[in-house]
């Protein structure tokens, strides 16, 4: 996945092959700057699977989707 700053994320892999996860961080974790903005941050209310907004709209809503979306899927075609 990619994401820009303020995007609140987590995953998991629904697979049975191991999974490989490269982070960059900047600036890093050595600079201490990354827990003191975290703490500043309100927590998600919840964590959601499914964006219900398009529910009876896909596929014709994509492009709504495309220009809104704050995440990006990466893989060995990106």
């Amino acid at each position: 996945m990619f994401f820009r700053r303020n995007t609140w994320h987590h995953a998991f892999n629904p697979g049975r092959l191991a999974t490989r996860v490269v982070e960059f961080f900047a600036p890093p974790p050595s600079h201490g700057t990354a827990s003191d903005y975290a703490r500043r941050q309100t927590p998600p209310e919840g964590v959601r699977y499914r964006d219900s907004r398009y529910d009876g709209r896909w596929p014709m809503a994509r492009e709504e989707w495309q220009a809104a979306r704050r995440l990006w899927v990466l893989d060995d075609s990106s």
